[in-house]
């Protein structure tokens, strides 16, 4: 996915500096789409609008550690 960065941040130890184009996996770029943090090029995906009052979370493995 083609995403244009909209704001600053660091993610595993990668940094996006605003005003970016960047290519990202799907999963990723919604991820950071949903957070507010970038706009997906294609349209496809909507841009969320940031808020410090919400957290965004990208489940990994639900079933990781359930015995």
């Amino acid at each position: 996915m083609k995403v244009e960065i909209l704001t600053s941040f660091l993610h595993d130890g990668a940094k996006f500096e605003a005003g970016e184009v960047r290519v990202v996996s799907d999963k990723l770029g919604e991820y950071f789409c949903r957070a507010g943090w970038v706009k997906d090029l294609s349209g496809a995906i909507a841009t969320a609008t940031p808020n410090k009052n919400e957290s965004v979370l990208m489940v990994d493995n639900v079933l990781k550690g359930v015995a």
